[in-house]
């Protein structure tokens, strides 16, 4: 009969747990960086956005320069931006107390404003009802009976950000008073770079 010896035989040998030092040692070199370039990624989107939301676009409005092409062929201009936004469900979901009830309010106050101004072709509404196993019957029925029966569902609605811009940019310059602030309501100007081949 074999003996067998657990220290010896069974546990790692210190070259095993050296490998798994290593390795965590590596993963924490590596979620220092990742944090590290994250931190820079944020700082150069501040950096962009301020050259070409604010910088670029004044200097260009102050020598009246609508266009202008560099040495490379490159074409700068300057667009006009409208942007706008609804509380998203993800951020409902993930806000805690006061937070939560104020992006709840916001986001009704301005599904309220587009239902009101003929605008709710911008909300699609996803609903998702929980049928135990066996109740196939209930699923199909579901259409006809939703509110006729005490089912546990969830309506989520969601605005597409590019449309809701477009029919702001469009109410506005239409001149229809918007709420700015349900809205979150940005207007400015944009330098826009296009590149040459």
């Amino acid at each position: 009969m074999t003996k067998i010896n657990l220290l010896e035989d069974v546990a790692p040998s210190s070259n095993e747990i050296g490998a798994c030092s290593e390795l965590a040692e590596r993963q924490i070199q590596l979620e220092d960086e990742v944090s590290r370039l994250e931190e820079q990624l944020k700082l150069a989107k501040q950096n962009l956005r301020q050259v070409s939301e604010i910088d670029l676009p004044e200097l260009m409005n102050n020598l009246n320069v609508k266009e202008f092409k560099l040495n490379d062929g490159t074409k700068v201009s300057v667009n006009d931006v409208v942007s706008g936004s609804t509380p998203s469900n993800g951020a409902i979901d993930r806000a805690k107390g006061e937070l939560k009830q104020e992006l709840i309010q916001r986001k009704d106050s301005c599904y309220s404003y587009l239902r009101s101004n003929k605008a709710e072709s911008l909300i699609s509404n996803n609903y998702v009802v929980q049928f135990p196993t066996g109740e196939d019957t209930k699923a199909l029925e579901f259409e006809k009976i939703l509110n006729d029966k005490e089912l546990d569902f969830a309506n989520k609605s969601e605005v597409n950000p590019r449309r809701l811009n477009s029919w702001l940019k469009e109410q506005i310059a239409n001149g229809k008073e918007v709420p700015y602030d349900v809205f979150k309501i940005f207007t400015g100007h944009r330098a826009v770079i296009r590149r040459s081949n």
